[in-house]
């Protein structure tokens, strides 16, 4: 019996190898016939302009949900301009502004047992963030390398198509670079935090003070605890510059089954250094409830940082009409401790205009081949 169970098992290995070899040889991998009809990565157009329906902004500061508006241009072979603002028109979307809107104010102590509120008057703003600047070219090379394109078969009734991928041949635009530019920004933002973090008092022109315990009224009264709602605007504008790589393909081929297929991406990294001189906290303007006059609370004891940094990507598309994406993230000119943050961009369509040589055609139909 010890000898009957190897005996069986190798026998059915045996006989079993031409099926699994028919079995295999019943699913076979389909080639794909192409012919290459551009790889040019230097043939670019020379305008994009980003729709952005969606943009979402994370800050210490602040978070935002918005939308903007982008545009990339190619004035000369060797320079890049971009410029683009994005903004948010929903209140609700725009969290501390929204806060403010519903209840910035002041609690005081006006005697032992009487409170009184000061209401915030500024004009909060809406968060904006407008940017222009270019990248110039120093580095620009040509490598031979591969792309990946995507089949996509056309839908047949009562079948399921999955995209494929196949590597093809291709060159690679490759440059580095400088940037240079100018970058502004403006939102609503809460300074309670900020007061205790760095344990300062603000001192009103009447005679209040706001530290992290809460009001110490003129007549000597100090609140119980802190009920402070403090919203002030943050503006910074200045200058970045930095380094960029671009990675270009545009490739186009010809395939016997799918028609005509690209890869036209263009991928760009960067890293900048930020220095916003401009940097401000607006004062606070506050009236008491029932009374008038209003008293106005100087934000200069709050320490402001005017340096950043960056890190952020983005890939766009040497076609009419596509989708372009890109995100950042790194710690910005703020309020002190208050720096860090991160962006997505969404752009739908992305337009894109200008190329100096014509499109090639899709002539392929369903019962066309290679060499017809």
């Amino acid at each position: 019996m010890r000898l009957v169970y190897p005996l069986f098992i190798s026998l059915f290995c045996v006989f079993s190898m031409p099926s699994f070899g028919q079995l295999e040889s019943s699913f076979p991998s389909q080639a794909v016939s192409y012919k290459v009809l551009q790889d040019d990565p230097k043939d670019l157009n020379h305008l994009w302009i980003h729709v952005q329906p969606l943009t979402v902004d994370i800050m210490q500061m602040n978070a935002v949900v918005g939308s903007g508006l982008e545009m990339t241009y190619l004035p000369i072979p060797k320079l890049e301009l971009k410029g683009g603002i994005r903004g948010n028109l929903i209140n609700a979307f725009d969290i501390q502004r929204n806060a403010a809107i519903q209840g910035a104010g002041i609690t005081t102590q006006e005697s032992k047992r009487e409170q009184g509120k000061m209401v915030i008057t500024n004009d909060f703003s809406r968060f904006y963030s407008f940017e222009v600047g270019g990248f110039y070219h120093i580095v620009d090379m040509i490598k031979n390398g591969s792309s990946k394109v995507v089949l996509t078969d056309q839908a047949e009734p009562g079948k399921t198509g999955f995209p494929e991928v196949i590597d093809v041949n291709a060159k690679s635009r490759q440059i580095i670079g400088a940037r240079l530019g100018i970058n502004s920004l403006s939102t609503t933002v809460s300074v309670k935090s900020a007061i205790a973090d760095q344990n300062a008092t603000i001192k009103g022109d009447k005679g209040t003070a706001l530290n992290s315990k809460g009001t110490n009224s003129p007549t000597g009264f100090n609140t119980a605890y802190d009920a402070n709602a403090l919203y002030s605007t943050f503006t910074s504008t200045g200058f970045y510059v930095g380094a960029g790589f671009q990675r270009i393909k545009n490739l186009s081929i010809k395939t016997d089954k799918q028609g005509i297929v690209s890869n036209n991406s263009i991928l760009s990294v960067y890293a900048d250094f930020l220095l916003n001189p401009w940097t401000d906290l607006a004062t606070i303007h506050a009236q008491t409830v029932s009374k008038t006059g209003t008293e106005n609370f100087d934000l200069g004891p709050l320490a402001l940082n005017k340096m950043g940094g960056r890190v952020g990507f983005e890939i766009r598309y040497n076609q009419a009409s596509f989708v372009s994406i890109g995100a950042e993230v790194g710690y910005r000119p703020s309020i002190q401790g208050q720096g860090f943050y991160g962006i997505f961009k969404l752009s739908i369509p992305t337009f894109s205009f200008g190329s100096t040589h014509q499109k090639v055609a899709n002539n392929i139909g369903k019962n066309q081949s290679l060499s017809k």
